[in-house]
Formats: structure tokens, C-alpha cells, sequence
């Protein structure tokens, strides 16, 4: 099935990249729920609510550029190499790689034809793979320093070095660096100098998908099931070809068998929105359910965004027992994937812990409380996890995790009103940073899950907020700091008013 599948998709490949914009969403369910912060209701998001097929997840984000010519590869290098207890390599052979290629990819930016652009790749290498040599490293490390880069920053300057290290840790033998560069490129975050590079290199990258998906691996095989589905979505109409949704089916299942646990989840997606294929919710759940016993934290989040929609259905009709069982379900699910990082899945925690008023005092408030949400009331619960959802620069939860802090609500044994305002200020601050940036935000990598539609408005009610919050703490902050002084001050003079005997 997938012997002549490459040539088929490079033109899916280039198209999905063009319609970025404008081709279909599969999305799970939204958890709504009300945060304590303000008049409006800001939602929990499922694992996708994007416009556009998504690729597997690299360590990449965003799209970018090559650095700016005039910065010196000096400092770039050591912007570029993290510090690590144990590198992959010498640290001074992965310096000098990385200017290596970080000087191959500036010339790289002034060559006009194919030829030239080749024989610059096959130079790099060859020097790179020389100091390889000289260390006695392997193609593992050069994989290795790629990711340990990306993990330090994301910053697009990046992507063409660590693009150049995958690349030639896949020719020298490592699968997983030749799916996370072909990953890349699809999703255009390689800077290409012309039209004609970007094919060819497109061109290549779904050949490395293709070959590695007969291979048995499983994220190109969900690579690939992508590919197809996006050759039917950037058709111009609404065609449906059984025969490629069955095939990008087919490819999901394999990878989600051989161990990619987000196939499964991205399947059920497919299930769930009933656009390509008919809808079946029971399947969708299947599929979700497989997804969350191999460990996809998008999975355990679309579990629990399901299960605590039919709590809230059941606790409207009155049956309180079965409202139960389901609210403790989605919060075990919930709990799963954010135990995994994932961010929403941490804000709807602190959501689910959270008492909308204040905290029930007696007995039957509390139990009601868990019966609605799966898990007792508890603000110290609930501002943890907001904390860990803000620290991955969720807004929502950024913005909930301050309004904790300036009220009080949530604070440990060790915690004091002073220490709750400056983190409240600083927590604020970013999310002013962050609301600002998703009003104009900057194209989304097919990989990301694209914003709701509504996302500037919300993020500007957000940044409002946010700044009247600020304003709000500076003045209690001047007034505490006043008192401070102005009791300072005072205990001198009462001393010197008392006579010693």
C-alpha cells in the first residue's frame, strides 16, 4: 500500500502547507467551566481546536528563520549549547558542529540554484561527520544535541541547525532523527532560499516518510495518514475518497499498535467529528481509551472533557449516583494527562478543585461538590495546579492563578500576603506579555493546536483584566510599604521616650 504512496503525497505535502488556513478541524469536546476571576467564562480547551490537520509533535514550535547574517557564530554557538551533566559529545566538538553548520546554513541562504544548495548539505556533512569521527560519537548524539537545543529554547533561529543535525543523524543510521527532520520540514519551519529547494526538500521529506513508515515506524505511519487525509482536504469542494480515508485510517491504526499512543487519539478525533467518515461517538471513545492506556496525555484529556460533559448531563436530569461516577472519571483522566504536562488538563484541575464562591463549609456543600466535579473542594489543590498550568504559559490558568494569590485563597503554612502580591505581579505581568502576543499572533505550525477563532477578543479582555489586577496590587504593595515605613520609623521614637531605671 505504500510503495508508490511518496510520489502520490508530495503534492498533498505542498498543498497542506498552503492551506493552512482553510482546511477542516477535528475536534474533541471543550470543557466549560467558570474560572473565579471575572464576569466572563474562559474555557478549557481540548487537545485540538485547530483549523488544520496537525502534524506529529517535534520539539519545534514555531516557525522561523535563520539568524540574523550579522551575528557573530561565536555567540551563537554558545546561545545554541545548552548546559547538560552529561553531553552527547564533547561539549567543545558540539560547539564546534554547531558553527559548523550554523556557517553552512548562512551561506546556504545566498545559493539560487538546486546543484549549489546539495553540494553545501554533502560539505557540512562531511565536516561535521569528521569531528564525529575525531569524539568517537554516534548518530544517537547528534540526535541527542539536536533535541537538548530545542528543550533549552524554542527560538526559531534554531530550526536550520537543529534541522541539519537530524538530517545527518538519519543518514548515519537513526530513524527517529530522520522522522523529526522530515516532521519539520512539512511543517515549514526550515527556512528554504527558494521555491525550488522547498520542493525538493518536501519531495525528500515524504520520501523519509514513506520509507520509514514500511519500516514499521509508527510516527511516520501517522505521518503519512496524515499526508493523505491532506491531500483530501486541500481538494477545492467537499470530495470524499473512501478508499484514502480507509488508508489513513489503516496507517493510524499501525502506528497507534506500534506504540504511538496519539494515533489513536487523532483517530478518535476523526470518529468524533463524523467530517470524513461517519460519525461514531462509541468508536471515538474506543479509540480514546486505547489512546489513554498508552499514554497519550491528548487522549486522557479528550476522555476526561467527554466524561464530565454526560456528568453535567446526568446531575441536570438528577441522577445524582451516575453523576458521580462520571465526574470521578473525568477527573481521573483529567488528572493523567496533566501529570503529563498537559496544560489544560492542569487548568481544568484546578477548575475541578475549585469552589466557585467560596469554600462549602458543611458537609452536604462539600459532597455536592464532589459529586459535580470528581474530587472534594480544595483551593490549596486547585492553586497548585493552576501554578502548573501557568508555568507552561497557559493564559486562563495564568490569569486564575493570580486572582488565587491577590485573594489569598490557596496559601501554605509558609506563604505570606507580601510574597502572594509580588508573585501575583509577576504572574500578571506575563500574562499581559502573552495575551498581547495572541492578539497578533504569528503563523501556527501545523503541529499547534490553532486558537478559537475568538482567541484575540478573549486574549484582550484577558489583558485588560490583567493590567487592572496590576494596578490594583501596586497600590496595596505602596500601601503595605508605607506602613512598613511608617512603623519603622515610629519605633525609635518610642524607645526613646521610655526611661531606664
Amino acid at each position: 500500500m505504500l510503495r508508490n504512496l511518496a510520489g502520490e503525497q508530495r503534492g498533498a505535502a505542498v498543498a497542506l502547507r498552503r492551506a493552512v488556513h482553510g482546511t477542516a478541524t477535528y475536534s474533541a469536546a471543550h470543557l466549560l467551566l467558570s474560572p473565579i476571576h471575572n464576569t466572563k467564562h474562559y474555557h478549557g480547551v481540548s487537545g485540538s481546536s485547530t483549523k488544520t490537520l496537525r502534524y506529529l509533535t517535534t520539539d519545534a514550535t514555531q516557525q522561523g528563520e535563520f539568524a540574523d547574517a550579522d551575528r557573530t557564530q561565536t555567540a551563537l554557538t554558545t546561545e545554541m549549547i545548552p548546559f547538560m551533566k552529561k553531553y552527547p559529545l564533547p561539549q567543545e566538538d558540539a560547539k564546534q558542529i554547531v558553527r559548523l553548520i550554523a556557517s553552512a546554513n548562512t551561506n546556504l541562504a545566498t545559493l539560487r540554484n538546486v546543484p549549489d544548495m546539495e553540494a553545501n548539505i554533502r560539505e557540512c556533512e562531511a565536516q561535521v561527520l569528521e569531528v564525529v569521527e575525531q569524539s568517537k560519537a554516534s548518530a544517537g548524539a547528534l540526535r541527542a544535541l539536536a533535541a537538548a537545543i530545542l528543550q533549552m529554547t524554542r527560538s526559531p533561529q534554531r530550526f536550520g541547525v537543529v534541522a541539519r543535525l537530524y538530517h545527518i543523524a538519519f543518514r548515519r543510521g537513526s530513524e527517529d532523527a530522520g522522522y523529526s527532520w522530515a516532521t519539520m520540514v512539512l511543517e515549514g519551519l526550515i527556512m528554504a532560499p527558494t521555491k525550488e529547494w522547498e520542493t525538493a526538500q518536501v519531495e525528500e521529506a515524504t520520501k523519509v516518510y514513506s520509507q520509514l513508515a514500511r519500516t514499521g515506524h509508527a510516527q511516520s505511519q501517522f505521518g503519512m495518514g496524515r499526508l493523505v487525509l491532506a491531500k483530501l482536504l486541500s481538494q477545492t469542494g467537499p470530495q470524499r475518497d473512501d478508499k484514502q480515508v480507509q488508508m489513513a485510517i489503516d496507517l493510524w491504526q499501525r502506528a497507534g499498535r506500534n506504540g504511538y499512543a496519539d494515533a489513536w487519539y487523532e483517530l478518535g478525533q476523526l470518529y468524533y467529528s463524523g467530517e470524513l467518515i461517519q460519525e461514531d461517538k462509541s468508536r471515538a471513545t474506543s479509540c480514546f481509551q486505547q489512546g489513554a492506556r498508552g499514554g497519550s496525555a491528548l487522549a486522557s484529556h479528550a476522555l476526561g472533557t467527554i466524561h464530565l460533559r454526560q456528568a453535567k448531563k446526568e446531575a441536570d436530569g438528577g441522577h445524582t449516583a451516575e453523576c458521580a461516577k462520571l465526574s470521578a472519571l473525568a477527573a481521573r483522566y483529567f488528572m493523567q494527562a496533566a501529570q503529563k504536562g498537559h496544560a489544560a488538563s492542569a487548568y481544568n484541575v484546578g477548575l475541578l478543585y475549585l469552589h466557585p464562591d467560596a469554600m462549602p463549609t458543611t458537609k452536604e456543600g462539600r459532597e455536592d461538590h464532589k459529586m459535580r466535579h470528581g474530587v472534594l473542594p480544595d483551593d490549596h489543590n486547585a492553586r497548585e495546579w493552576f501554578a502548573a498550568a501557568a508555568a507552561r504559559n497557559f493564559l486562563p490558568a495564568l490569569m486564575n492563578y493570580g486572582a488565587m494569590l491577590v485573594a489569598g485563597r490557596g496559601a501554605s503554612e509558609t506563604d505570606t500576603r507580601a510574597s502572594d502580591l509580588k508573585e501575583a505581579r509577576s504572574v500578571y505581568e506575563r500574562a499581559v506579555r502573552l495575551g498581547r502576543r495572541m492578539q497578533s499572533p504569528p503563523p501556527v505550525p501545523l503541529q499547534k493546536a490553532r486558537p478559537p477563532s475568538n482567541a484575540p477578543e478573549v486574549a484582550e479582555h484577558m489583558v485588560s483584566q490583567a493590567e487592572a489586577a496590576l494596578r490594583t496590587i501596586e497600590a496595596r504593595l505602596a500601601r503595605e510599604a508605607s506602613a512598613t515605613t511608617d512603623r519603622l520609623a515610629a519605633e525609635p521614637a518610642a524607645q526613646r521616650s521610655c526611661t531606664v531605671m
